[in-house]
């Protein structure tokens, strides 16, 4: 597990590096303006995306090779190769009033957000059958396929060129990795009905996307550009716990409820760890995004420190979560965490109205809190029963 973890662990920082080096070129060749409208059609097409996932972004990472799960697959591949010509397409239609250039960045940034979904699939049934090294070639060929055409050339073009290469190229790599894995079709209804635990609490993160749209209502595109440029520090500095629960489910998904336990305990310290030490960072992060964007995103300096401590309080959630993912999701899990995230959208619109841009990243931060707190209580009830139980 220990070198799996680190061939994970060093494959996505440099892929975190790359995807920071293709945002922040997006963002030059956009300006905030346009930035808006790209993050603002991304924000909405993830939103989307949490129904058409099916779950299957988390199940696959259990590694179940069984006929049922060879069904789901190919189910969730139908439907997924369906959207991926029509999302694109209903945004395009939804702004046809607007100007060719916004029809085709919106296109273009639906298709990016539709493969690299797709694409994590991908990583995700390699990662289950821990294949780790497979899994992080795939991924950094994909930074790579998104960051050649903003390198390379310039303007709004550039953008469109390198969101539907990336697209494409994601949904492809699925396409590649699932074809071994295939069975029979099941029924879709049969499909929502073994994963609705994990949809839903997938759905309910995916909903957290909305965030940006709360902040367009508010501050407008040119707001939404700077708060979503601070946002995207937000991935980043989750990696470490995000790698590290690609590689910790299939492994607490296949123990013994006292070897879980003890493997649990000892990832949420290192988490622990992990928190307290972005949190001490935060201050810094405003640098950050000056070396990033440069001095036109000055404004987003506020933001981007609550992303840092919203990102601490994220991966302490995300430990509590993996554990649920591993073994089963109880109905409480998605309702407590879609009730904790429509609080904080609120949060966010609100404190937008009152405090402008600052008032936003204070209520990112009241978003993730709410959060946190609902699923590290879940977890304690459930997982005492676990231990009476055995």
């Amino acid at each position: 597990m220990i070198r799996r973890f680190a061939v994970s662990l060093g494959g996505r920082i440099v892929a975190a590096l790359l995807q920071l080096a293709v945002f922040a070129l997006i963002a030059r060749h956009l300006g905030a303006q346009d930035l808006g409208v790209y993050s603002v059609a991304a924000s909405i097409g993830l939103s989307a995306l949490w129904i058409a996932d099916l779950g299957m972004g988390t199940r696959v990472l259990r590694g179940d090779s069984d006929d049922d799960s060879r069904r789901a697959l190919a189910t969730f591949l139908i439907v997924r190769v369906l959207i991926t010509g029509v999302f694109p397409l209903g945004g395009a239609l939804i702004v046809s009033g607007s100007s060719t250039e916004t029809g085709l960045l919106v296109a273009a940034s639906v298709l990016y957000v539709t493969g690299e979904s797709s694409g994590d699939v991908a990583v995700g049934l390699l990662q289950g059958r821990r294949r780790s090294a497979l899994a992080m070639t795939i991924l950094l060929s994909r930074r790579v396929v998104a960051l050649a055409p903003v390198a390379l050339f310039a303007g709004a073009d550039a953008v469109v060129i390198a969101s539907a290469a990336a697209g494409m190229f994601g949904t492809l790599c699925l396409l590649v990795v699932s074809a071994p894995q295939l069975g029979r079709p099941m029924s879709l209804v049969t499909l929502v009905r073994q994963n609705l635990g994990i949809m839903a609490s997938s759905g309910a993160s995916t909903v957290a996307q909305l965030d940006v749209v709360a902040v367009t209502s508010v501050l407008g595109t040119q707001g939404a550009g700077l708060y979503s440029s601070a946002l995207r520090l937000l991935n980043p500095l989750n990696l470490l716990v995000t790698t590290m629960m690609q590689v910790v489910i299939p492994e607490l998904a296949s123990a013994t409820p006292t070897d879980r336990r003890r493997v649990f305990r000892r990832i949420r310290r290192l988490v622990l760890i992990f928190c307290l030490a972005l949190v001490a960072c935060s201050p810094a992060s405003p640098l950050v995004i000056q070396f990033m964007y440069g001095d036109g995103f000055g404004g987003a300096a506020p933001v981007a420190i609550c992303v840092t401590v919203a990102a601490a309080i994220s991966a302490f959630a995300q430990v509590h979560l993996a554990w649920f993912y591993a073994t089963s999701v109880p109905r409480a899990v998605p309702i407590s965490m879609f009730g904790a995230i429509l609080i904080g959208i609120g949060a966010i619109w609100s404190l937008s109205v009152l405090f402008g841009l600052s008032g936003a990243g204070v209520g990112l931060v009241v978003m993730h809190i709410l959060t946190m707190v609902a699923i590290v209580a879940l977890w304690r009830r459930y997982a005492k029963k676990e231990s009476l139980d055995e």
